[in-house]
């Protein structure tokens, strides 16, 4: 990609009756929607997400309930996603975050622990096997 963003997620528990404003440039369009159905529209090729919203709706998407979320997110070390995109095909495209075997090297065919995101046709999936630190393990 040609530009880099810097982009922070927060997980809260909204007030009952909560509502958005749409800028028009930002944000075009807004709707509420459970975290594994965003995942599963994206996955459909029906929602186009970039990987950052990719990524933490599969992240959201493993909890029961909002309190559960915001429980895991208040007990762990916040990740940190810096990647390193591999892209020799612009139709297979592979971005490695720390935590990835080939992260250090750029290298998506080292063997090992994976933490990446896999481009393919706009569509992105995401690899992790492991879990993110909790707060009191340190």
């Amino acid at each position: 990609m040609k530009r880099r963003f810097a982009t922070w997620f927060f997980v809260a528990k909204l007030p009952e009756g909560a509502s958005v404003s749409v800028d028009g440039e930002e944000m075009v369009e807004a709707r509420w929607v459970r975290p594994e159905d965003a995942v599963a529209e994206h996955q459909a090729g029906k929602l186009r997400l970039p990987p950052p919203t990719v990524v933490s709706l599969i992240d959201l998407s493993q909890h029961r309930s909002v309190d559960a979320a915001v429980a895991a997110a208040r007990r762990r070390i916040p990740p940190y996603f810096f990647p390193k995109v591999c892209a020799d095909d612009p139709d297979d495209v592979v971005m490695l975050y720390p935590g990835d075997a080939g992260y250090k090297s750029g290298n998506r065919s080292v063997q090992g622990a994976r933490h990446r995101a896999m481009w393919v046709d706009g569509v992105i999936t995401y690899q992790r096997d492991f879990s993110f630190p909790d707060r009191d393990a340190l």
